[in-house]
């Protein structure tokens, strides 16, 4: 999260909210925030979704992701998560479904 910048903006009761400001390093040929970057951001705010659902007695780590990138992030990103269907153990790891979305603001044309 530091190395990209990235914020958390809340963390709870199975709700999780992460922020970032992107800076030019960031971005990519075609002038909006990398696709990977997007994608870290869903996983971060996934696993704190998931995290503050079990109250921080946990860790969780991500079985499968899955970015469909429906237009180019521009300007201040604010990703959602949110515990949809939390589930049982597998072997020892802990985990739960997650949606999670990504909106655009700040938008520069």
């Amino acid at each position: 999260m530091q190395l990209i910048g990235m914020k958390r903006e809340h963390s709870r009761d199975g709700l999780a909210c992460m922020l970032l400001d992107p800076t030019a390093a960031l971005g990519n040929v075609i002038g909006s925030v990398h696709g990977g970057v997007v994608a870290t951001m869903l996983d971060v705010v996934m696993a704190s979704a998931a995290v503050s659902a079990v109250g921080f007695s946990r860790t969780v780590v991500t079985l499968s992701l899955t970015a469909i990138y429906l237009e180019p992030g521009r300007g201040k990103l604010v990703a959602n998560g949110e515990v949809v269907s939390p589930d049982s153990a597998v072997g020892a790891r802990q985990f739960a479904d997650c949606a999670a979305t990504l909106v655009r603001t700040g938008v520069v044309p």
